[in-house]
């Protein structure tokens, strides 16, 4: 087994509103993503954070490149993407505005749930 990517994923109760993440819960091998299901196919969205070895890198064409759409669904297609569930962190991001020209983020609401971290 390689490890070349792990997707951190956490549990959303509205799965339908996001791009969910299907995989094995016994070796946490990703299978495929699919975008807002119209039918329950899994309630694990990916959380942003990735672990990434060093050889993902020749992987990403050297281009604005959205690695979620672009490198990760064939990187799931060879076996070289597995999920690890986030625990014990809740966030939820309210996103009304972004200026990437200065990079610089409005954010309206950013808020931490954490009385279940330990």
């Amino acid at each position: 087994m390689s490890l070349t990517v792990v997707v951190q994923v956490t549990r959303v109760d509205e799965p339908s509103k996001y791009g969910v993440v299907v995989y094995s819960p016994e070796n946490g091998k990703i299978d495929r993503f699919v975008e807002k299901p119209q039918e329950f196919v899994s309630n694990k969205i990916n959380a942003g954070m990735y672990i990434f070895n060093v050889s993902v890198l020749d992987r990403i064409e050297l281009r604005p490149t959205s690695i979620e759409k672009e490198t990760f669904p064939g990187m799931a297609a060879d076996g070289d993407l597995f999920a690890m569930d986030l625990k014990g962190l809740s966030c939820d991001f309210d996103l009304f505005a972004m200026d990437l020209k200065g990079l610089s983020c409005d954010f309206a609401l950013f808020s931490v749930d954490l009385k279940s971290v330990t």
